[in-house]
């Protein structure tokens, strides 16, 4: 509960302290814990990144809305709308999106998506997770991408040789999680396969088990190198769905600001 919406956690406790720190708060985690390292603020902008160059995060920030749900409201749900792959949509059965009340429960709910900082890897619900890993498999294929024996705890795996390899991670079909308010968090290579070994690399992608009620859990190795702000005032989620695009990484905060 230490960053969630309950009034004993610390955006609460830190604004009910301090009136004239907002409550809110945001965060990037590294892709590595050493030597590079995370930051998290309290409060509002500016988040001054990349030196120099000074570049302002709170100005970039995309916004959807939060939602909160009776059983779980100290946590964060996200509305999903569609996932596409190499922007093409996915045949998903829209109600795995939305959270619904289970058969003669008024305050349990299943389904949707929620934010995980226990999980290192999203979690997809098992139709999900076929449907995506199947059409991702296919387009890395296309591309000359190598599929090669799955390496546990993954399902679906490839050559690292057969993929070329950038400042975003290596070169393999985007994934386009869309939101509501034309919000679009784009998942590029970085944060969509994990490297398992020096010559392969996997699908960071995981399905949820029996005791998972959502269809949804964003985990770390999704959010590394990306930048969230909370806004719990508003309901409201701000991101930039990755810092590598800007040329920068949770580390290059610059403290001197």
């Amino acid at each position: 509960t230490g960053l969630s919406r309950a009034p004993i956690a610390l955006p609460s406790q830190i604004s009910a302290k301090i009136p004239t720190v907002a409550r809110k708060f945001a965060y990037c985690l590294p892709s590595v814990p050493k030597p590079e390292r995370g930051v998290i603020f309290f409060g509002d902008g500016p988040y001054i990144f990349g030196g120099a160059s000074k570049l302002d995060l709170s100005k970039l920030l995309t916004y959807t809305p939060l939602k909160t749900y009776s059983r779980q409201k100290d946590a964060y749900f996200l509305t999903v709308q569609s996932i596409s792959v190499d922007n093409v949509a996915l045949p998903i059965d829209p109600t795995y999106f939305s959270a619904t009340k289970k058969r003669n429960k008024t305050t349990s709910f299943v389904g949707g998506t929620r934010f995980s900082s226990g999980n290192p890897y999203t979690l997809l619900t098992p139709p999900v997770y076929d449907i995506l890993a199947s059409r991702f498999e296919k387009a890395c294929i296309s591309r000359g991408i190598k599929p090669v024996p799955a390496v546990s705890p993954f399902e679906h795996c490839f050559s690292s040789a057969s993929a070329r390899a950038s400042k975003l991670g290596f070169d393999v079909p985007i994934i386009d999680i869309v939101l509501i308010k034309k919000a679009t968090w784009r998942i590029v290579g970085a944060n969509s396969v994990v490297k398992v070994n020096k010559k392969v690399f996997c699908l960071a992608f995981q399905k949820t088990d029996q005791y998972e009620g959502r269809s949804i859990v964003i985990g770390t190795f999704q959010q590394q190198n990306a930048f969230f702000q909370f806004d719990l005032e508003r309901a409201r989620m701000g991101f930039i769905p990755t810092l590598l695009t800007l040329n920068t990484t949770c580390s290059a905060f610059n403290f001197a600001y």
